[in-house]
């Protein structure tokens, strides 16, 4: 199964690896060649975001397992209250005129 890594990395303990010469090159003290371009796992392997290789095996996370959207949705890092904040000038975000202590209930 083709795997393209969208997280901060994968970890993977067991399984087989088709890996290019590079891949394998900074990975071969985890791994057990069995052809050309074939590896076992012998001890757990981290792949960076990005990376594309061929995994057989059962260790996969759930999240791999169908076809996810490699590029997740991008938050806006500045919501309503900010925009209204700062067309005041008042740039940590915060409402004017109100108390900073706790509320006295009325009687």
């Amino acid at each position: 199964m083709r795997i393209e890594v969208y997280g901060k990395f994968l970890r993977l303990h067991g399984g087989t690896l088709r890996l290019n010469d590079d891949q394998a090159k900074r990975r071969l003290h985890n791994l057990k060649k069995r052809d050309d371009d074939r590896y076992d796992i012998v001890n757990p392997v981290e792949f960076k975001i990005g990376e594309v290789f061929e995994y057989e095996g059962n260790g996969l996370p759930k999240g791999y397992m169908g076809k996810p959207d490699p590029t997740p949705e991008k938050k806006s890092t500045q919501g309503s209250k900010g925009a209204a904040a700062s067309s005041t000038g008042d740039s940590a975000g915060k409402v004017k005129g109100k108390p900073k202590g706790k509320a006295k209930a009325k009687a």
